[in-house]
Parts: structure tokens; sequence; C-alpha cells
């Protein structure tokens, strides 16, 4: 129990270190790359938490966003599990600060989190405790982790651990109060994010039929019926909850967007630091050079456990690697080319195509590179392995051989730290400007247009995530917002060249964020549209940041707005 606490202990210190300084800035500032990210999940969670407490309505859907007629959030990245998590947050306030600590307070989580369930699979799987706690320390001391702890969704990797938990305790205890909790673990896994089921279905497929074929030959246990229950009802659990709530399944991505979001075989096995330009996606491609290192080691000394877990990752890998093989990552050429080549002038194909034109469930996955972190996961037990038995190999040579087994341990974690530091992520501001107090201030109702609407330049983050975290202040409905799915019938108002305010009395403030529009893409809607607003609204709020006015157009016009 003492050495539990003490990784515990070790993991909180990590996840700080991880996210330094953003102990010391909880309800101001967010976790960012430059994609505006952040922001759309201070929203979902927020949106979560206020659909479900105050409300009392299903989060799936909103008016809020592309007011009127709404949007369909089931198939959006809305992480619906992690916004019920935070639900404790609400205690703090119903403001954007509160809604921020609960973005910063379930990014600290999720590494803590997928740390703890990491070393307790590992040990499951070797038996070993400090192997275990180092592989736990492996799975976040990593650049998928690190990159990813501002989106909820891809960082709620620890669902995917629980479930592998579940199953590993599921063939020793056979009773069905595990086969329940497996169940109610892969249903929350579909809800925090929908590609991490996939992800578990085949992992847990996989590893059964390596029971069947090997766990008897090497005295495993084993429960083929109940295994294979769980599978079926996990599977009809989540094919129910998506019937019940309305999620008809979600358009087929583009062949060349999931091209895009492919990994390539250079990124999986150069370390960033090696490379002159940064790698796609930041270096979270790598598999990092003390999980690769132990895999073999574990392969040489190990091999009847490594095993199982070096093939699952090499399986894992190769359907990252996406529907077409690439060496490297994609140039801007190649960019430009894919959205109108044919699939077969792509590359080679691999068989993550044939999966993405037959199974539904592959087809709804955007980013076939984000298998990279369940390889992780299998790399990581594999690591462990090739930790546990060095451990027993050394404790054989008695007080030196103690003393290089703690020694390796700090090696592993000293490494793997280095590797993951320079890929923390940038803090961001995140408050509110004091403009949207007159806003709030205004019962009326009435929905918000911010301008400029478009793409932050020279990255794909869209600045209506930005805006959808200002909501959480006004509370007041938005013209636009982010959403992962957006229907074919809703368009951004930057794409709408015939959108007039005069013709939409439902938007009563248009606000415009003055240095934003420098940095906008395209910039010449929001211009044509901040011009009027001067022209057919009033001026009632403005600083060196925000302009704010109240359209004429929208009745009543609110005395209290001024």
């Amino acid at each position: 129990m003492r050495a539990r606490l003490g990784a515990l202990a070790l993991y909180g210190a990590v996840a700080v270190v991880l996210t330094w300084p953003l102990c010391l800035h909880l309800t101001t500032q967010v976790l960012d790359d430059g994609t505006l990210d952040a922001f759309q999940f201070v929203w979902n969670l927020w949106w979560t938490r206020r659909a479900l407490l105050d409300l009392h309505t299903s989060p799936f859907t909103t008016h809020s966003l592309f007011f009127p007629d709404g949007v369909n959030l089931f198939w959006h990245t809305l992480s619906f599990t992690t916004g019920l998590l935070s639900s404790p947050f609400r205690l703090l306030g119903d403001d954007m600060r509160a809604a921020v600590a609960a973005e910063n307070g379930m990014a600290v989580f999720a590494t803590v989190a997928t740390a703890t369930l990491g070393a307790l699979l590992a040990r499951e799987v070797c038996g070993h405790e400090g192997a275990a706690a180092l592989a736990g320390l492996l799975l976040v001391a990593h650049p998928f982790h690190v990159r990813q702890l501002h989106t909820a969704n891809v960082a709620s990797l620890y669902w995917l651990l629980a479930a592998l938990l579940g199953w590993s305790r599921l063939h020793g205890r056979r009773s069905l109060s595990t086969v329940a909790v497996l169940v109610l673990v892969v249903v929350a896994l579909f809800f925090a994010h929908h590609e991490y089921v996939l992800m578990a279905v085949a992992l847990l497929g996989y590893d059964l039929v390596y029971r069947l074929l090997r766990g008897g030959r090497e005295g495993e246990p084993a429960w083929p019926g109940g295994a294979l229950a769980s599978l079926v009802l996990s599977l009809g659990a989540v094919a129910a909850s998506v019937a019940f709530l309305g999620g008809s399944p979600p358009e087929r991505p583009p062949f060349h967007v999931v091209v895009w979001n492919s990994a390539d075989l250079t990124g999986l096995a150069t370390p960033p630091w090696l490379r002159a330009a940064p790698a796609q996606f930041l270096g979270a491609l790598y598999l990092g050079s003390a999980p690769l290192v132990l895999g073999v080691v574990a392969q040489v000394i190990a091999a009847r456990q490594a095993t199982r877990w070096n093939v699952a990752g090499l399986l894992c890998l190769l359907a990252a690697l996406g529907p077409v093989l690439r060496l490297g990552p994609p140039t801007v050429e190649f960019l430009r080319a894919s959205e109108h080549a044919a699939p077969d002038q792509l590359g080679w194909p691999l068989p993550y195509r044939l999966a993405y034109e037959l199974i539904p469930g592959v087809a709804t996955g955007r980013s076939p590179w984000r298998w990279v972190g369940a390889a992780h996961v299998c790399l990581a037990m594999a690591a462990a392995c090739g930790m546990a038995g060095l451990a027993q190999r050394l404790a054989r040579a008695g007080v030196w051989g103690t003393r290089l087994t703690v020694a390796g341990g700090m090696l592993v974690a000293g490494v793997s730290l280095a590797e993951a530091l320079p890929h923390r992520l940038d803090l961001t501001r995140a408050t509110a400007p004091s403009g949207y107090e007159v806003v709030r201030a205004d019962t009326g109702g009435g929905a918000v247009l911010d301008l400029p609407s478009g793409l932050r330049r020279l990255t794909l983050g869209l600045y209506s995530s930005l805006y959808m975290a200002y909501q959480t202040e006004h509370r007041h409905p938005l013209v636009e917002g982010t959403v992962a799915r957006l229907p074919a019938t809703q368009r951004y108002v930057f794409q709408r060249r015939d959108f007039r305010l005069v013709e939409h009395p439902e938007i009563a403030y248009v606000v415009l964020h003055r240095p934003l529009f420098r940095h906008v893409y395209p910039v010449a809607p929001s211009i044509r549209l901040a011009r009027e607003a001067r022209r057919e609204g009033e001026l009632v709020f403005r600083d060196a940041e925000l302009r704010v006015y109240r359209l004429r157009s929208s009745p009543p016009f609110s005395p209290a707005a001024r």
C-alpha cells in the first residue's frame, strides 16, 4: 500500500511538471497548441454540466450554437464522459473562470489517471511493483500524452486502460459482476472518445484469440465464454446507447482527410529531436526511446509475456499508418494533390484501407494516427515485462544488483521525461473580455455574432472555438460554433457570401475582436460584416480590444444594454 501511495504521489508531481506552470493559473489560462482546441473543450465540458445539472436536458443537441437552428452534438468531440467527471467543478460557479478550472482540472486528472491505471495493468501483466510504476510513468512522460492534454477526448486514454484492466481480471475472477463492470467501462469509453472504442474492441478480440491459441500452453487463465459474452454485450450496449440517444451514423470522412491524418514510418521511429523540421503532429508519433529499447529487451529475456504485447503494438502501428503507406510526413504539394487524386494514386494500400471501406466503426474515424496511443499502451506493457525480468536477474547480485535496479529505473524515468518536456503545451490566456458584461446583463435574449469569423492564419483552428469559451461567461446563443462533424446544412458565416445582418433579427449583438482581424483567414467576409454592424447597430461598449454593437434590427432593444 505504501508503494502505491508513493507512486500516486509521483504521478501527481509528474502531472505538475508536465503542465507547469499551469497550477499557478488554473482559472485564467489553458494549455493549447495554437489551434484553439482547448477553448472548444472548455465549452464541451461546460455544456455537458450545464445541460444535465442546470437545464435538465440532453447534452447531445443544442441551440446554443448555430442559433436558431441548433446542431446535433452526438458525433462531436464532446467527450461526454469527461464532462460527467468534471461535474464537481460546478461548485466553483457558473462563469468562465469555473469552466477554465474544469478544463485544467481534467487535464491534470488525465495524467494521474493514465499513469495509475497503466501501473495497475502493468502489475497484472508482469507482477512486479516497481516495473509497473515505471510503466505508468512511460505512458504519460511521452509526447503523445503531453501534446493531447488540451483535448479531453484524446486525453481520455485512461478509459482504454481501464477496459484492458477489466478484461485481464475478467479471466481470473469469472464473475458476472466483472462482466457488468467491463461493459460499463466500454460504454464510458465510447462516450469519452468514439475512436478509442474501436481500439479497445480490436485489442480485446486479439487478446481472446491469443489466449485461446497460446494461453492454454502457458497456463494462463482464460474464460472464453464470459469474454465473448462481454464483447457482445459491450457492443450491444454501445449500439443501444446510440439508438436511444438518436445518434444517426455520421458521414464517412473523405479519403484524403484520412490520409492526411495518418502516421508515417519515419515519424514512428525517428526521435523528434533528430529532425531538422517539426514532425507531423509535433512529435506525438514517436514511440519513445525507453519503451522501444525495453520492448526489445523484453522480447529477449521475457518473450513469453512480451510477445503478446509487442505483436499487438505492431498491429496498432499498422493501423496508425492509415490507408496508404507513407515514408515521411506529407508535403504541401502532397496535401494539395491528394484532395483531387484517386485513392490508388496516393500510395501503397494498407489493410486500413479495406477496413475503411467495409467496417462502419472504422469509417467513422478521421485520424488513424491516434492508434499510436493504443500502440504506446502495448509497448509500455512489453517494457514492464522487460524491466521486471531485468530486476529479477539483478536481484540475484545482492546489494549491487539492487543499486543497479534503482539506477536503471531512474535512467528510464529521466530519459522519458527529457523527451516529453520539450513537447509541453503553451499556456494561453483564457479570460473573458470585460465587454461581455454588457451582453450578459441583457436578459432580453438574442444571439451573438463574434467577428472575425474564420481560421486562425497558418493553423486549422477556427476562431469560433474561442468564442464558444466566451459563451460560458455571457450565456447568449452563438451564430456559429466549432463542431467536429458539421452537418451539410450548416455553414460558417465566413463561408456564406450572402449573409446579411439585417436579414437575421435573431442576432442581437455583434462583437468585434479588433486584434484578431490581423490573424484571420479569410478576412474579407468579416470586414464586410463589421462595416454593416457599425451601420446597423449602436455601440454599447468599446475598449482597446473590443467593440460591442447592439443591432437595431433585433427587437426589443433593452436600455439596460447601453
